[in-house]
């Protein structure tokens, strides 16, 4: 017998391939700026209204990286997040 052509959805035994299940896309990218902006604003919510680490709120809000989030955090808010929690009404 020939060989399955490739892309054939037939197994060796003649049978047809079992369905694959629907896999979701990628992410199409990096986060745009307001989606950015919004988890930053969730973050600062969440800092403030739970005891969940810096880190799961990072992950949480949608960060791959807590350091990022960090960053990003301190460059909105002028402190970092801790510091944040600490005292949210610092100037």
């Amino acid at each position: 017998p020939a060989a399955p052509a490739e892309g054939d959805q037939t197994n060796p035994s003649g049978e047809d391939a079992p369905a694959q299940p629907d896999v979701p896309p990628e992410p199409a990218g990096p986060l745009t700026l307001s989606q950015t902006s919004f988890s930053i604003a969730a973050g600062e919510t969440a800092l403030l209204t739970t005891s969940n680490t810096i880190t799961d709120i990072a992950l949480e809000c949608g960060f791959n990286d807590g350091n990022y989030f960090k960053d990003l955090f301190r460059k909105v808010y002028g402190r970092s997040p801790r510091e944040y929690r600490k005292n949210p009404d610092a100037t």
